[in-house]
């Protein structure tokens, strides 16, 4: 040993002291889930759902197909047909679906009325003409 040299120990504890580095533990960023960016997801359960509501067909009569659909941002738009499965004939259905849920907006043989189709921006080639609030037939 040299003179006047001294003998330092260091311990783990001393060296976070001596430079004031903080032993609790840091926490990793993770990375946040993105938001949901405009990818319905079609929920047929959710569509048999609206159809009972809509119709007095029970449920292990119900019989339905989705025809047509068209993909738009942040929601999918269907025409199908629904009926009785002892029966020959049924109706026409329209349902949207956006990142929440899937609704049945009309079912019918008939024009539908405006309020069942406007709102959703079904294809004019769906259904060119409405029936408004004063039960008048209109274009699209």
């Amino acid at each position: 040993m040299v003179e006047n040299e001294q003998k330092l120990e260091i311990s783990p504890t001393s060296i976070s002291e001596a430079i004031n580095i903080s032993t609790t533990t840091a926490s990793i960023p993770t990375e946040k889930p993105s938001p949901t960016l405009g990818v319905p997801v079609l929920n047929e359960n959710q569509i048999k759902q609206g159809l009972l509501s809509k119709t007095i067909i029970p449920e292990n009569k119900l019989e339905f197909q989705i025809g047509e659909r068209v993909d738009r941002e942040n929601k999918i738009l269907i025409r199908g047909t629904v009926k009785n499965k002892d029966e020959e004939s049924g109706a026409g259905f329209f349902s949207y679906c956006d990142l929440q849920k899937c609704e049945v907006t009309f079912v019918g043989q008939e024009v539908p009325k405006c309020s069942e189709v406007n709102p959703y921006g079904y294809p004019l080639s769906w259904a060119d003409c409405c029936v408004n609030e004063e039960e008048k037939l209109i274009k699209r």
